[in-house]
């Protein structure tokens, strides 16, 4: 069931990010509710994944790691830096630092 809701925010994602930006003005807010929605869900996806056990290939076969620590170091080591950049909000981002001028883009070129 969890994988089915994560699709439906997967082909959300796919298909109204593109034309929100190209077509919606800033600041809708129905979207806006929509899309914090759709992060929620990812960033309780990410949470999940540090308390699911992670299938292995070893030299005698799959193994299946259960111990929470050795679980966060393979997502922390895997897909956790691209997860966490998927769900923070740039748009906010960008409002800031319209807000505080040209200078603030500086920043994050560093």
């Amino acid at each position: 069931f969890w994988d089915l809701i994560l699709v439906i925010c997967l082909v959300y994602t796919a298909l109204v990010t593109p034309y929100e930006i190209a077509f919606i003005p800033p600041g809708d807010p129905g979207l806006t509710v929509i899309n914090r929605l759709v992060d929620f869900i990812f960033i309780k996806d990410m949470i999940m994944q540090f308390f699911m056990k992670v299938e292995r290939n070893t030299r005698q076969g799959k193994i299946w790691v259960r111990d929470r620590w050795k679980v966060a170091k393979i997502y922390v080591n895997s897909w956790f830096l691209i997860d966490l950049a998927s769900v923070l909000p740039y748009d906010d981002f960008t409002d800031t630092l319209q807000a505080d001028g040209i200078h603030s883009v500086k920043i994050l070129r560093t």
